[in-house]
This record gives C-alpha cells, structure tokens and sequence, in this order.
C-alpha cells in the first residue's frame, strides 16, 4: 500500500522485544515521473471515491478535478472483480494505493480486514513481497495475516474519510465504518451543514499543515477524532534508529518527523508552500529547481507567507554542478530519494546539508558516491570540502556530531549534547537530543528536568515521558498534570499513573488508552492500567489479547506480570518460560 500509515504502536512493540524486523532499504533513484502519469491515467474517468466531492464540484471544478487524479483520490478503491494475489485466500474487499503500488484488502474474521502481501507493482504488473527476497509467514509479526497489518488499525484513518474503527475488545471485533473511499474533501476542510446556502468554507486546521502531519508520520493519536477537527497526534518518540544522526529517515518515518528536524520547518516553511493541497502535485517544477527557488531565489517567498527569515539566496555556482545536470538539482543533493516496500521511492524531508565525510564514518548513505559511484568517500569527502569549507565548521557545531559522540560513548557525550540542546532552535531535534541521553545514560536526568521548562510542548512532553521512567523523578511530574496542552497532560498522567488521581483524570486516560485496545502494545498498556486499578479482570482481557497476537518477550512478561497479580501463579511460570525462550543471548 502506498503511503500506508504504520501507527508507533508496532514500532513499540518491536523496540520492546528487541527485534530488528525491518531491514535496511537500498537507496533509489528519484521517483518516475511515470507514478504520476499512471496516477492521473487510473483515475481519469473515473468517478470521485468519496460521498460528498461530486456535490463540491459543482462549486469547486477545479479543485474537484485536480483531486479525482491524485494519489489521495486513489488512497483507497472499491473492490473491482480482480483475482486476489498469489497465495491469499478469498475475494478482495478493496485496494489500498494506486502507483507504484496497490495492495489488496482480505475480510477475515469478526470484521477484521488484513492488507495482503504480495503487492502489485502497477507499472509492471508484477506480484512482489513488500518485505523483499525473505518476507515473514503470514501470521508471524510483519506478515500479512498478523495485527501488524489491520486495516482497521493501520491503514483506514488514513486511507478513507470519516473513519470510525469501532472495536469491541470484549469480543476482539470490528464495526468499522467509514463515510468516503480516499482523501476527499471533507478530511480537510470542515462544512457547515448549510455550506451550499452560505457558502464560506472553513479549513479543519487552525495550522495549514495540521490536517496533513496525522498520516504523513508515525505517530499516536491522543484523542477520539471530534467533528471536523484535526485529530490531536503527536510524533513517536524517536528511538536512535529510526533517523540517521543526520536526521535523515531510516526507517520508514514519512515526511513529518525529518521535516520537523529542517531549518525550513524552524523557518516557518509547511508542506503548502510547496505542494498543492489537491493534485498533490509541486506548486513549481523540479525542473531548474523552481519549486525552491520561491524562496531561496532573489525575489521575495510566495506571497502570503510570513517566514521566520529570509532564507538564503542560492546562486547558480552553488552546485559546481552543469546547470541542468541531475548535479544542479538541489533535491539530489538535498533531499536523496530512498526506497520503501520494495518500489516506493520517496524524498527525505530533512534538507539534510551533505557531508561526504561524517556520512562515511557514521555508515549513512553518502550521496556524492551514489552518482560518482566510481569514485569513493575519501574522494567525495576532499571535494565537497574543498567547494563548501563551512562544512566543517558545520559539521562541528551539528546535533548529529553531538549524537555520535552518545554512540561512541565518549566521556564528554551528555555534556555536549547539553550544550548543543542549548542552541538548538528545531523542537524535534531538541527531542532527538533529549532520547539520546535519557537515563539510564549518565547526565541524562539534569538535561530532562531542564526541558521540562522548554517552550516547547513537543520537548516538554518528550521530557515528561522519559522522566517516567525514573520512579524518584516522578513526583516532579504530577503538576503537569494540569497542563493545557493534551500531550503534556497524557504524559504526565501516564508516568504518574501509580499516584492517586481524580476521576476526570482516569477517564481521560482511559479514553487515550480506549484508541489502541487492538494492538498488542495497545493492549499490553491497558493492561498495566487496569490491573493498577484494580480490574484484574479487564487486565488479564487485554494482556492475554496481546500475546495471543503477538507473543514476544514484552507481551509474555506483561501477561506473567497481570497472572501473578490475580493468584496465578503456574499460569504466570510458564508465561515468564515463553519469554526467556524469546530473550536474546
């Protein structure tokens, strides 16, 4: 599925056990112009997917049409008589994506729906694993069959408009619901019931960008979606592998996490500026570099946009690469494509400033040799010092030199992160800062109790989480509990969860914890919850859900951990025996 949207619940859950499920993915070429064709090709006459856009068309052609030959037009399709892929049993009940990929959608028990692996390259037409040459067994975690690819709870919040999952965790089942196939217009836009009378459409976002980052990230909604408004979401913390030091994606991130990490976001800069809300498309082209030369050109940015300041002008002579040339591109450079599930080849959103010589050392792609590929890094390093010698300068100065000093160890690593944290102005990468030397890392706890007063939400909240797991920094932690913010609030709830608290303050966690009873980490949260409760019922519900589904060193310890609290003592034996036979040597 393209653009499939893997909530941090998974990522979690694979931290928890140790397991290294994701491979590293090759580095690619620029993205085809031939996704796009294809796109507009599939989606040309046919109908718009979602309940509502033909009636905003009658207003709205324009707009209208731009959508119907978009990716989010085509984010999510009906079933249409097509034979299911190789090796998956049934009828599909849809497809997710359109290019360069599509995945068939398979209704399997209680109203569960499971994206289905093998996928269909839709330019060649070919079946392929989206896990490459060694893909898992259907039920194992990362296959096909497994709670790592629900649709329900993966996919359809993104996929479709008006989502409604509706799980019963009683019953382990599903009503889902939703009011439109695809992205369509009232994701974004929020209508009062008399638009068509008076007209005077109102963005859902009070930020331009707020309807967007929810699926273009990993990430974790805090609240049940209310009307037309955004839902509250936050980012999942990073983890020291998802992001290169650079702040380049790793993993499969999306746009949002490494857009946070750029001196363009700092600056002001949001995903409008340079993509159109309903083609998707570029607001100018790639070609001669016009999409960024709105701002880093002499002229003045868009019009309407308030930027924090002025970027820098890029004069021509800046690439010492033939205009024209794909050298002279500024996104080759800048934003270097890599490849997820086998054919999506994506741009990362850091604009990352290269640097042959720290990449080399700390083993991240090294764009100058991924062209020269008969030259090495020892070449490109000389070089790219020679023609930019602030590089070295920068690389001095950077958070990602901070962070490799946290790898390797060194004695004056939380110093220096301190310091750099200090100067630091992205909130995202003060958060990168703060995980790095979170306890048990020597020095770590004075950094998180100073962030606690940053100006941030993003960083306070961080900070609150990772304080949390430090029993004697917790009672530092219960004035946040009536913060404004509800991400600084939920964390603070959350890691004080074992003090008393009002009863307002239990449902607002239980409703937090209510949105993800259908994930194993989900689960395995519930879990400790309700058994702190009291419920030992209700705990044992979820913990058992969660190794059923995925049974793992985090998952079987939880259910020992909630047996031996309810009197089970032989029960809790065997689980904690599970667990060992699945810890690491």
């Amino acid at each position: 599925m393209t653009g499939k949207r893997r909530v941090w619940l998974a990522v979690a859950l694979a931290l928890a056990t140790g397991a290294a499920a994701c491979k590293r993915a090759p580095e690619a070429a620029a993205p085809s112009a031939e996704v796009a064709r294809e796109t507009a090709e599939v989606m040309r006459d046919r109908a718009p997917t979602a309940a509502g856009a033909a009636n905003c068309a009658t207003c709205h052609a324009a707009e209208t049409e731009a959508w119907r030959g978009s990716q989010h037009g085509a984010a999510q399709r009906p079933a249409d008589g097509r034979p299911m892929p190789p090796g998956i049993p049934g009828e599909p009940a849809g497809w997710l994506g359109v290019a360069p990929l599509e995945q068939a959608l398979v209704k399997v028990e209680r109203g569960r729906i499971q994206v289905a692996d093998p996928a269909r390259d839709t330019q060649s037409g070919a079946w392929f694993s989206v896990h490459g040459e060694d893909p898992p067994s259907a039920t194992e975690w990362g296959g096909w069959a497994s709670r790592s690819n629900t649709w329900n709870s993966q996919c359809a919040q993104c996929h479709t408009t008006g989502f409604e999952k509706r799980y019963d965790a009683a019953t382990d089942s599903f009503d889902s619901r939703q009011q439109a196939l695809g992205v369509a217009c009232a994701a974004c836009h929020a209508l009062p019931v008399d638009h068509a009378a008076h007209p005077s459409a109102v963005i859902a976002a009070t930020a331009r960008t707020a309807a967007c980052e929810p699926c273009h990230a990993v990430g974790e909604s805090l609240a049940p979606a209310a009307g037309h408004d955004p839902v509250p979401f936050r980012l999942t913390d990073p983890n020291g592998y998802d992001q290169f030091a650079d702040g380049r994606a790793r993993e499969e991130l999306f746009e949002v996490a490494t857009f946070r990490s750029s001196a363009m976001h700092t600056a002001g800069v949001d995903c409008l500026d340079c993509h159109d809300p309903h083609s998707g498309g570029l607001r100018a082209p790639l070609a001669a570099n016009a999409v960024c030369l709105q701002c880093h050109g002499a002229g003045a940015p868009p019009a309407g946009r308030q930027l924090a300041s002025k970027p820098p002008v890029i004069a021509a002579e800046h690439s010492h690469h033939t205009a024209g040339s794909t050298g002279a591109a500024c996104v080759s450079c800048h934003m270097p494509a890599r490849t997820f599930m086998g054919r999506d080849s994506r741009r990362d959103h850091r604009f990352y400033t290269p640097d042959p010589a720290a990449d080399a050392a700390r083993g991240a792609p090294e764009v100058c040799t991924g062209c020269h590929n008969e030259r090495d890094a020892v070449w490109a390093a000389a070089t790219a010092e020679r023609w930019w010698p602030a590089i070295l300068s920068r690389r001095a100065a950077s958070v990602a030199t901070a962070l490799d000093a946290v790898a390797a160890g060194e004695p004056t690593a939380a110093e220096r992160v301190a310091a750099r944290f200090g100067m630091e102005r992205s909130a995202r990468e003060r958060v990168r800062l703060l995980a790095a030397v979170a306890p048990p890392f020597a020095g770590g706890e004075a950094l998180l109790q100073r962030a606690l007063q940053d100006p941030s939400v993003e960083v306070r909240s961080a900070a609150i989480r990772l304080l949390g797991r430090l029993p004697a920094a917790r009672s530092s932690l219960l004035p946040f509990r009536a913060a404004t913010a509800l991400d600084e609030r939920l964390a603070a709830l959350w890691a004080t969860r074992r003090d008393p608290m009002t009863e307002a303050q239990a449902a607002e966690v239980e409703a937090w914890l209510s949105l993800t009873l259908d994930d194993p980490a989900g689960a395995m949260r519930a879990a400790e919850w309700f058994q702190l409760r009291g419920n030992g019922e209700r705990a044992l519900l979820h913990a058992k859900a969660a190794a059923a589904w995925a049974p793992s060193v985090a998952t079987l310890r939880t259910l020992a951990a909630v047996l031996q609290a309810n009197g089970q003592a032989a029960e809790a034996a065997e689980a904690m025996r599970q667990a060992a036979q699945r810890a690491p040597n």
